[in-house]
């Protein structure tokens, strides 16, 4: 009697067994690359030996101009004669060398520097990117992980409560029958057994039926009322598939139909008063209950119900 997974629960579990046959989740990782990794001609600036020829021929020009007036100087006497004005001129013309060369080298440093500043720059927002794209990609692997587990918890929730349901339609049977069982042990054994007394002479009938309700009918007449038995439980059967010669006499203090009837498989002359557990389920659910797949009223829970 104890239902399996529901279909909800199996689906469940077969969610959670696809999350443990995946690969273990890998996160991406962000990429960079150093300054040796670029080509730096590309931030060169594409004037720059230009700039590099136009300043070194500018500077030509000054030194020549000093070279000049050196040799002015020199042949008005002003300056050191023979050896020693070739010296004076041999150290000019190494200060114009180096001073060249040096000119031209931090023109070159400064492009670059300039080029490798701007790669620099270039590389820092590949780097972040790169960060961003990788932590993004992350994020949206653990949402999707975690709406998964999210999906499979709802599944199993709703299977239990599905599970749960089965449960009790399985046990409903069984508990009828423990309540008749109940009823049936507080009652008179020999009505059951169609026993009668007549002075000092008793007889047995038994009578065979192979309509399961109508025997429910018999036992129902020949206990004197099994619904009436119910009584001590604060129940009482009601249900209308298990009442004939139903008659309406009246109404109740709060308006609801008060009928006539007997219970099938009772004595004709049985007359009982009451209500239909049908009818009452529409106007007071609270106070009837489901026994089996028969209802039955609580009368406890009524108001205004004629004695």
């Amino acid at each position: 009697m104890v239902p399996g997974a529901s279909d909800l629960q199996t689906q469940a579990f077969q969610q959670a067994q696809g999350l443990t046959d995946r690969a273990p989740m890998t996160a991406q990782q962000a990429t960079s690359r150093g300054i040796l990794d670029v080509d730096l001609e590309g931030y060169q600036n594409p004037f720059q030996q230009q700039v590099i020829d136009t300043t070194l021929a500018g500077y030509d020009e000054q030194s020549a101009m000093k070279a000049a007036q050196l040799a002015a100087q020199q042949a008005q006497g002003q300056k050191f004669s023979g050896s020693g004005s070739a010296i004076e001129r041999a150290l000019f013309n190494r200060g114009v060398v180096q001073d060249r060369a040096g000119t031209e080298a931090g023109l070159r440093s400064s492009g670059f520097d300039r080029a490798t500043g701007l790669a620099t720059g270039d590389l820092n927002r590949e780097a972040d990117t790169s960060r961003f794209n990788a932590g993004a990609a992350n994020q949206m692997l653990l949402s999707e992980r975690e709406a998964q587990l999210q999906d499979i918890g709802l599944l199993s929730g709703l299977g239990g409560q599905q599970r749960e349901i089965e449960r009790e339609q399985l046990g409903a049977e069984p508990e009828l029958l423990k309540l008749i069982a109940a009823l049936n042990s507080s009652q008179r054994y020999d009505l059951f057994r169609g026993q009668t007394s007549t002075g000092t002479e008793t007889s047995n009938s038994t009578t065979k039926t192979s309509d399961p309700m109508g025997a429910l009918g018999g036992l129902l007449g020949a206990a004197g009322s099994l619904g009436s038995g119910l009584g001590d439980l604060g129940l009482k059967f009601s249900d209308k598939r298990l009442k004939e010669n139903i008659q309406t006499v009246g109404k109740d203090a709060s308006g609801r139909r008060v009928v006539s009837y007997r219970y099938k498989g009772e004595p004709e002359n049985v007359e009982r008063i009451g209500h239909i557990a049908q009818e009452v389920r529409k106007t007071d659910p609270h106070a009837v209950r489901k026994i089996g797949d028969r209802l039955a009223i609580d009368y406890g829970q009524l108001e205004g119900v004629l004695a």
